[in-house]
């Protein structure tokens, strides 16, 4: 589908037109410098994706007060010195025909891997998400009339930088919405109480920033829809916030967010959540108010995006995940191309959970990523000389090198010994909430396909063979294999590694022990396969608890399933032996080895040994051989595509 009769029409929010509705969301990049200034990735970054046909930028998350800084890598507003750093960003979005705003924000409670001396807020409340844990100051007066002086100071720096308008944050993190939550704000002044006294900070700050800014320069706000806190407040709510803001005249639009960094598996959902899940209660608000709001929420799909936009639910599509994975995504919808959209998976593991240790984002997908200077939209060179290329494995590694090689012009022949491409992530997608991440192969073969490359599938590729088809380049992707168990275990009761249990689908019987060394998404992927199958549960982990390096998000989705299904679960402890249908359990918090009674099948998740004997079966026989993958060693998904990348790059 090519015709999108709203998506792609243009639209003003104010005095500013936009090209079209599609808006890349503002978000922490982790790309500015230590000393809080705009970086070139953070150019190159927002370029990218007015490149890639954006109709509005929103730069994100730019601190405007000194005491607000929510990461100590997050662009101080505040700071003329950022005036022409800042510029040089809005040139090149305005080169590719892009509007962009900048989002101002205040951090208060809620901050990123920074350990600050002071923390201000509305009250004495910690986030207790954040791996601060202080708690904060609760504002005076003074404090308050500071920060608005802020908010209006880094307006004003940014329409000196040429931004088209300007954005207040009172979303799922920002002082401002700290004082309209009942959470944050337990103050019994005139900012705290009654629903006027907890609007007064937003209306206060809307003023002054609108009678700096002037009429022309559009204003906007990204609100909150619900907090999902105990003590926070819901929709309803939210709705009469909206009501109330939008009434004052003085502002153009909401873009609408939601949850807390407490709730934040709402905020930021994984495949946990439908795609368009926050829609409906979108559509409530935008029912309340005369202004432009935007919709957001996993919407990939640009049918989906016109859906919304069609039945009069929102006004314009906002996407920040999405773009991060497919910066093309407006320029490949307009053009027809949708199959070769790379959608976003939602598995947050290269944006999310990199922003919240403190790291510059990435995407498991999308290599160029924060690196659009070296790998972005228009960098694939020609060689000088077009090889025969052959690429021994269709897994990510594999279908990434094989198409870059091939997009460069060379004759590339992948072949795969399974009867499927795609590698270990066609057994990934099968635990619940699991399946979208099978999306990785379907873009990769699409446009793999797409580029010529010859696949071969049901061949195994011996070193003989090579050697007789006598390539230019060799690329061994031959990925991994599961170690033996780490235990010893007799034939009374069932042992599957997580692979084996994936593609074989055995009958577990009624009770199952996990033993967990992987400490990721195999062994908890894992666990919530079991559940689903209606077997009793019990994990034995040798971290110190279960998930350990999972993203916090997938941490909230899955662990009310393990309560709901009364999962027990054993930290820093191994598991000794398998015998007689018991497990016998030893290490962790004490000396003593425990029994676990009548189980019927163990699974358990260990760290893969690259399968490299082709590899070296080759060395020194051939010109030129390279290695990349699972087969070099065992890591995640992102690393297999993204050396595939650059090998791709190199041949």
């Amino acid at each position: 589908m090519s015709d999108y009769q709203y998506l792609f029409s243009p639209i003003k929010l104010g005095k500013v037109e936009l090209r079209n509705r599609v808006v890349f969301l503002p978000h922490l990049t982790m790309y500015g410098t230590r000393a809080g200034l705009e970086s070139e990735y953070s150019h190159n970054y927002y370029a990218e994706r007015a490149k890639g046909g954006a109709g509005l930028i929103i730069h994100g998350c730019n601190c405007s007060h000194p005491m607000g800084h929510l990461i100590n890598v997050e662009v101080s507003a505040y700071d003329e010195e950022n005036i022409p750093l800042y510029r040089k960003t809005v040139d090149m979005v305005h080169e590719h025909g892009a509007k962009i705003f900048g989002q101002l924000t205040f951090g208060g409670a809620q901050v990123v891997q920074w350990h600050p001396l002071l923390l201000w807020a509305p009250s004495n409340i910690p986030d207790h998400i954040t791996k601060v844990g202080m708690v904060p100051k609760a504002m005076e007066i003074e404090d308050i009339r500071s920060v608005q002086k802020g908010f209006v100071q880094s307006a004003l720096n940014m329409l000196k930088a040429g931004f088209d308008g300007v954005e207040l944050k009172m979303a799922h993190d920002g002082l401002i919405r700290q004082f309209l939550s009942g959470y944050y704000n337990k103050r019994t002044d005139e900012y705290g109480g009654s629903f006027e006294n907890r609007t007064r900070f937003a209306l206060e700050t809307i003023e002054a920033v609108r009678a700096a800014i002037g009429n022309d320069i559009p204003l906007g706000i990204r609100l909150v829809l619900d907090e999902f806190l105990a003590d926070g407040f819901g929709l309803d709510y939210f709705i009469d916030v909206a009501k109330v803001l939008a009434a004052t005249g003085k502002i153009d639009y909401i873009s609408p967010s939601n949850a807390s960094y407490l709730s934040y598996n709402l905020c930021a959902p994984t495949m946990f959540h439908p795609q368009g899940f926050a829609v409906g209660m979108i559509a409530q608000m935008k029912a309340a108010v005369d202004i432009p709001v935007f919709a957001f929420g996993r919407i990939n799909d640009p049918v989906m995006a016109e859906k919304i936009l069609a039945d009069g639910q929102a006004d314009l599509i906002a996407m920040a995940r999405p773009m991060l994975c497919e910066p093309e995504w407006v320029n490949k919808a307009k053009a027809g191309k949708e199959d070769e959209i790379r959608k976003c998976v939602a598995c947050n593991q290269g944006c999310i959970t990199r922003c919240f240790e403190g790291l510059p984002i990435r995407c498991i997908q999308n290599p160029a990523g924060g690196r659009e200077g070296k790998l972005g939209i228009g960098t694939v060179t020609v060689p000088d000389k077009k090889k025969r290329v052959m690429v021994v494995g269709g897994g990510p590694a594999g279908l990434k090198v094989a198409e870059v090689a091939a997009k460069r012009g060379h004759k590339v022949t992948l072949y795969e010994k399974g009867t499927q491409l795609g590698g270990q992530v066609n057994l990934a997608m099968i635990p619940p909430s699991r399946n979208e991440f099978g999306e990785i192969v379907r873009h990769l073969s699409i446009v793999s396909q797409k580029y010529g490359v010859d696949v071969k599938l049901q061949t195994e590729v011996t070193a003989d063979m090579v050697l007789a088809e006598k390539p230019d380049a060799v690329v061994i992707a031959t990925g991994s294999t599961p170690t033996a168990a780490p235990f010893a275990f007799d034939n009374q009761t069932k042992v599957y590694n997580v692979q084996e249990l994936l593609s074989q689908k055995p009958n577990l019987g009624s009770k199952v022990v996990i033993f967990d060394d992987d400490l990721h998404w195999q062994s908890a992927g894992a666990a919530l396969y079991v559940l689903e199958q209606g077997c009793e549960l019990e994990v034995i982990t040798t971290g110190f608890f279960f998930g350990k390096d999972l993203d916090f998000v997938d941490l909230l989705n899955a662990y009310p399933v393990f309560g709901e299904n009364k999962v027990k679960i054993t930290p820093a402890s191994g598991i000794k032996e398998v015998s007689g249908r018991r497990v016998t359990v030893a290490g962790g918090f004490t000396p003593h080895e425990t029994i676990i009674e009548n189980v019927d099948t163990v699974i358990y998740a260990t760290r893969n040994m690259p399968n490299e004997d082709l590899y070296f079966a080759l060395k020194g026989k051939v010109a030129e051989l390279h290695r990349i993958g699972d087969c070099v060693a065992t890591r995640k998904v992102e690393h297999a595509i993204r050396e595939g990348e650059l090998l791709g790059r190199e041949l």
